[in-house]
Order: structure tokens, then C-alpha cells, then sequence
């Protein structure tokens, strides 16, 4: 996925490159950068008499956390679901079955620096750690 997001930001950089060396006297272009530890971002602005075009691109310089977990980090994760499932189970005095899913999936996204989606997978997959 990174590597179809870059090849995506070098395309639309080019076209944006060649569309600027064709500006006209009336066109202003300015650019604006960005930088944090882990995050490029770049804001390009064109100005023409018409109109004005923002473009905002995020280019990522550090290693996605998720694509680094561990089979034993996934199924440790796991055990962090179940066992919050079981405590809401416990708050109910039964099966709550999946009223409590989304606070659950909420509360070990941030525990482990994840989104929810990417925590749903990791849910979605539990068999195969």
C-alpha cells in the first residue's frame, strides 16, 4: 500500500511540475512544507485569476506499526480482547454478546497504538497466531 501511495505522490508531483513550468504571468504558485519526526507534509497552493487549488499530500518516513506486530504481539492482543470481553460479561452477570464490541475494539486501539480497523483484523484473524 505504501508503495502504490508513493508512486501515486511521485505521478502527481510530475504532473504537478510540469503544470507549474507552463504557468502564465497571472498565475502565482507557492509551496509550503512541513516536517515532523515521523511525517512529511506537503501543501501546494495554485492561485489563477478563476480559481485557487489547494493539494495537501502526507508522506509516511516511519515504519507502520501494524505491519510490524508479531505473531505473538497479535495473539497477545487477542488475549486483551477476550479478556475484556469477559469482563464486561462479568459487569452484566452473563453473555453481553456484541453490546460492548466497539468500546472493546476503542479501548485496545489505544492500549496498543493501533486504529480500530486494524484491530478488528487482528480480531478477525485470532485463529491463525
Amino acid at each position: 500500500m505504501k508503495k502504490i501511495i508513493s508512486i501515486f505522490s511521485v505521478i502527481i508531483t510530475t504532473i504537478f511540475i510540469l503544470c507549474s513550468c507552463n504557468a502564465t504571468a497571472d498565475e502565482k504558485i507557492s509551496t509550503t512544507n512541513t516536517t515532523t519526526p515521523k511525517t512529511t507534509n506537503t501543501t501546494y497552493t495554485t492561485t489563477t485569476k478563476k480559481s485557487t487549488y489547494t493539494y495537501n499530500y502526507t508522506t509516511s518516513k516511519s515504519k507502520d506499526k501494524y505491519s510490524s506486530l508479531t505473531n505473538s504481539e497479535k495473539k497477545a492482543i487477542c488475549e486483551y480482547i477476550e479478556g475484556r470481553y469477559e469482563y464486561y460479561d462479568n459487569i452484566n452477570g452473563g453473555y453481553s454478546g456484541d453490546k460492548y464490541s466497539d468500546r472493546i475494539m476503542q479501548e485496545a486501539a489505544t492500549r496498543y497504538g493501533l486504529t480500530t480497523t486494524q484491530i478488528e483484523i487482528i480480531w478477525m484473524n485470532m485463529y491463525s497466531y
